[in-house]
């Protein structure tokens, strides 16, 4: 169901099948570790699965989408901008220009302070833009806040 060739996919052991995974696309080892780590430690019961660079994510996340089920679509793409092949902007550019992705909840997750790239991210329909806060702590609360909101209080049509 969940497959992709050289992307990471991280269950916690009590993941339903039908668990709707949260896509990370990162190309930074370090970032993606935090990530998934500070995701799981929040006690998401989602799988994550990581995506290293913006055509990866764009083809996968059109590919996965055209043939899923709304059921079985991710429950949010969280997306860093600075990435290899195609940017974040160009990312979301892509995904919003495609019927299958259009409407596919997607979360800036950026170290930028920048307003043009804020301002960038809003013109390119992002859902959201969360700065990535410097200290653990604070960073674990944020990402705690996102999935709390994209995966489990949010409704997709």
């Amino acid at each position: 169901m969940w497959s992709n060739e050289g992307a990471r996919t991280m269950n916690t052991a009590s993941t339903p099948a039908s668990t709707a995974p949260i896509i990370v696309v990162e190309d930074d080892p370090n970032d993606e570790l935090l990530t998934t780590r500070a995701i799981g430690r929040v006690g998401a019961p989602n799988p994550v699965m990581v995506l290293r660079d913006g055509q990866e994510a764009v083809d996968w996340l059109i590919a996965h989408c055209d043939a899923a089920a709304i059921s079985e679509r991710p429950a949010f793409v969280l997306l860093d901008l600075k990435l290899p092949k195609l940017d974040g902007t160009e990312v979301l550019a892509r995904l919003r220009g495609h019927p299958s992705t259009r409407t596919l909840p997607v979360i800036v997750f950026s170290s930028s302070d920048d307003r043009a790239d804020v301002r960038r991210c809003q013109d390119a329909a992002a859902n959201a833009y969360v700065q990535k806060p410097v200290d653990y702590t604070a960073y674990r609360g944020a990402l705690q806040t996102i999935v709390e909101f994209w995966a489990q209080l949010n409704r997709a049509a």
